[in-house]
């Protein structure tokens, strides 16, 4: 199959998070003999446009300068163009977003196109947790209401439209659940992250691992 995968982060770009979730599911689909082709932001000036990284074909779009409203403003207003690109030279069999604002998007450009969104959690929700609707006064308060309102309805737009919702928790799928869950029995589905045991694991010699960064035997370490 063909996989298209759309994430506001991605690893190596960004790191930790659903930067490296939505990196290790396109190296694996790619290792498991799929073609996958990523859509991302630029995040500094000097990334380059398209690449190849680790057999995945790696489109970025926008000017690596942040935004001052927001990567979410740079992801409606500058993914499109590469997206309509992307599924126009390519049979795409399903996307998968990772994020509603580019969900939103890859909703308007291939309406038809199969989807499968990765629910890591409420946008909207994030937001009011952190605090930013209650800062400054007037038109700040009217601007974060508004934008999460904005939030809200794409992320609303992409359960709607897609076919199969992943979540990565219990918690995940019960709060998509209870967001969302009002007109129609939602398509969910938990999947659970690995670790790769060739990258993570216990060291044969604790001495040699010491010497080669250079931390003393004696010294003690706090992790």
């Amino acid at each position: 199959m063909t996989i298209l995968i759309l994430a506001q982060q991605f690893f190596p770009d960004s790191v930790g998070g659903s930067a490296r979730v939505a990196f290790d599911q396109a190296r694996e689909l790619t290792r498991r003999g799929h073609t996958v082709i990523a859509i991302v932001p630029k995040v500094t000036k000097i990334a380059h446009e398209v690449e190849t990284l680790e057999g995945i074909s790696l489109y970025r779009y926008g000017t690596g300068t942040p935004h001052f409203l927001g990567q979410s403003f740079t992801d409606r207003t500058q993914s499109a163009s590469i997206l309509r690109r992307i599924v126009a030279e390519h049979a795409i069999d399903i996307i998968l977003a990772h994020q509603p604002t580019v969900g939103f998007v890859a909703a308007m450009v291939a309406p038809t196109t199969k989807m499968v969104y990765m629910f890591h959690a409420s946008v909207p929700q994030e937001i009011k947790f952190q605090g930013l609707t209650g800062r400054g006064r007037g038109w700040k308060r009217l601007f974060f209401w508004i934008f999460i309102r904005w939030m809200k309805q794409m992320e609303l737009r992409v359960i709607e439209r897609a076919q199969k919702i992943l979540v990565l928790s219990e918690y995940s799928k019960k709060l998509c659940n209870e967001l969302y869950a009002k007109s129609r029995t939602l398509p969910l589905q938990k999947i659970t992250t690995g670790i790769d045991t060739n990258l993570f694991s216990p060291p044969d010699s604790k001495k040699a691992v010491r010497a080669r960064i250079g931390i003393p035997e004696e010294m003690m370490m706090f992790l």
